[in-house]
């Protein structure tokens, strides 16, 4: 059996390959502007007016949350789903940090922003194949067929 999940596995038995490793980025609701053309955004403003959405994703949030507090006093709120994360943001709820990989559609179709300019350090993500230590070799065949499939070679 082949699992894609986005944290290390911790059973014996099990390998793990990665098959993408995408940035974290920080992403905000639309601000109604046409974003060529509107305002720079001012990512202090965001963390002041908006409460941050966080441990949407296993693999990031303590560090990160931990030096953004060490620098503001933000408000949070705790989103157990990416999904969820990105509802809330559309609906300007909050902001979060979340995978690049993860708001692509939603970047492109204008219904999220991206602030790149911030002070903040942010990390990587991976997202991880789990297979049997010793796979068959119609398993290796299925596994670089997902991987073409989704277009990560």
């Amino acid at each position: 059996m082949w699992v894609f999940q986005e944290s290390p596995p911790t059973h014996r038995g099990i390998e793990q390959i990665i098959i993408s490793e995408e940035p974290v980025i920080m992403v905000v609701p639309h601000d109604g502007f046409d974003w060529e053309s509107g305002p720079p955004i001012n990512y202090e403003d965001i963390l002041f007016r908006l409460p941050l959405l966080t441990h949407n994703h296993p693999e990031y949030w303590e560090e990160l949350l931990s030096h953004i507090q060490a620098q503001y006093v933000v408000k949070t709120m705790r989103v157990s789903q990416v999904s969820t994360t990105k509802h809330f943001i559309e609906e300007g709820l909050g902001f979060s940090f979340l995978p690049e990989l993860a708001v692509r559609r939603e970047l492109a179709e204008g219904r999220l922003l991206r602030v790149d300019e911030h002070p903040f350090t942010l990390p990587a993500t991976r997202t991880y194949l789990l297979t049997p230590q010793h796979p068959s070799a119609i398993m290796r065949q299925f596994c670089h067929f997902s991987i073409q499939l989704l277009g990560i070679e």
